[in-house]
């Protein structure tokens, strides 16, 4: 009696074949022969005697799911068909054909889903993303690998798995993954002694705008250049203005020297002072052109912390957006992995103490950014304003000097 040298592999759900072959071949249609296993009772998986199929001791277990084919049977071929395998069908059966031969075979069951579910948990940590692989349906127990883009395994931590009612495997394991501007993972399940495994992969995109740190550092940089700007400004309007004074008052000062002594001015002396105060005016032209370029440069600081503001409200908005869907996961809890549930509490948590920091951070960033845009507001106007009047006032004592 031949049978199989090594263990028949059999998927749950599927049909399987033990083989069983007489040797030499002989015609047993008409012999007694049985398929059994020792640690059932009874006994008999599927049984014939003289002809007949004779099922009225069957295991329970196999009723309707066992079939031996006539036309093998003349030819010495006892393989037994077994039907919609199951778990429980896992074990040794024994071909017997009574005083002549008998073989044992082994049959393993193993079963794999149809796929593996792969998503993000619960968004960005401080590490990186974190995601979550889970697969039900396997036996005998499976094993869980991350794989990066390259194939090669990610370092993660130990694996949950659990039986259910079926006998079945169910699996399931989180990572966090660094933060990039785009990174692929793969979850594969896999059972070595069915050779079945399963993979699944998950890409996604890091938006860098969702992280202010690196807006901060513009921002700052902005903050910085408004307040140096406001400092040097100042600065340099006083020293305008006192110019701009100053030449006012050469006239009294002139006038007064004239009535002390008083002189006969020749035409040529006429020449000279009119060319002195069409100089003074072309240099004063200049220092206020100069002047209104600074106020545009003013503007466009102004324009430019405005926008900022606008950015960080929006960052911020979005900060309290997350706080509120952690708020509201945190109250319902999940029902989604629930061996992990107080992991993924924890990183909830821990990711809401981090967007508590990201979020004073803004709104540290978002003050100074309005009251320096305010500042920048109100110097504009200040310069403005004393530019006009004391521009005014020049422009009536070197008319007049002119006229003289």
């Amino acid at each position: 009696m031949a049978g199989p040298s090594q263990p028949v592999l059999a998927t749950l759900g599927a049909d399987v074949v033990l083989s069983c072959q007489l040797e030499p071949a002989a015609d047993v249609t008409e012999s007694t022969m049985e398929w059994s296993r020792s640690d059932l009772s009874p006994r008999f998986v599927h049984l014939r005697r003289d002809g007949m199929e004779f099922l009225v001791n069957q295991h329970p277990l196999y009723v309707g799911r066992t079939y031996l084919s006539p036309g093998r049977l003349k030819q010495g071929d006892l393989s037994l068909r077994l039907s919609s395998v199951r778990l429980s069908d896992q074990g040794t059966y024994r071909c017997d054909v009574p005083g002549k031969a008998s073989v044992e075979v082994h049959l393993h069951v193993g079963g794999a889903p149809a796929t593996v579910a792969v998503s993000a948990e619960a968004g960005q940590s401080r590490g990186g993303v974190l995601l979550g692989c889970e697969s039900a349906g396997w036996y005998p127990e499976p094993e869980l690998l991350w794989l990066d883009a390259e194939g090669k395994p990610v370092s993660a931590g130990p694996s949950q798995t659990h039986r259910g009612p079926d006998g079945l495997y169910a699996i399931s394991s989180r990572v966090t993954v660094e933060k990039r501007t785009s990174n692929t993972l793969s979850c594969r399940v896999q059972q070595s002694n069915i050779s079945q495994s399963r993979t699944a992969e998950f890409s996604f995109k890091v938006e860098e705008s969702k992280d202010p740190s690196g807006s901060a550092a513009r921002v700052t940089a902005v903050l910085v250049l408004a307040a140096a700007v406001i400092v040097w400004f100042s600065c340099f309007f006083g020293w305008w203005k006192l110019k701009a004074t100053s030449r006012s008052d050469e006239k009294p000062k002139k006038e007064e020297e004239e009535e002390e002594f008083p002189k006969q001015t020749t035409g040529m002396e006429d020449l000279e002072e009119k060319q002195r105060l069409a100089e003074d005016l072309k240099e004063s032209q200049e220092e206020e052109k100069d002047l209104v370029g600074v106020i545009e440069m003013l503007k466009k600081l102004e324009k430019e912390l405005v926008k900022s503001g606008k950015n960080k409200k929006s960052e911020l908005q979005e900060v309290e957006r997350k706080m509120e869907e952690n708020h509201k996961e945190l109250q319902k809890g999940s029902r989604k992995f629930q061996k992990m549930k107080a992991e993924k509490k924890a990183f909830i948590l821990e990711e809401q103490q981090e967007l508590d920091g990201k979020k004073k951070d803004l709104e540290k960033f978002l003050q100074l950014t309005e009251d320096r845009a305010e500042e920048v507001k109100k110097t504009i106007e200040v310069i403005t304003r004393q530019r006009d009047g004391a521009g005014a006032d020049r422009v009536e004592v070197q008319s007049e000097n002119l006229d003289q």
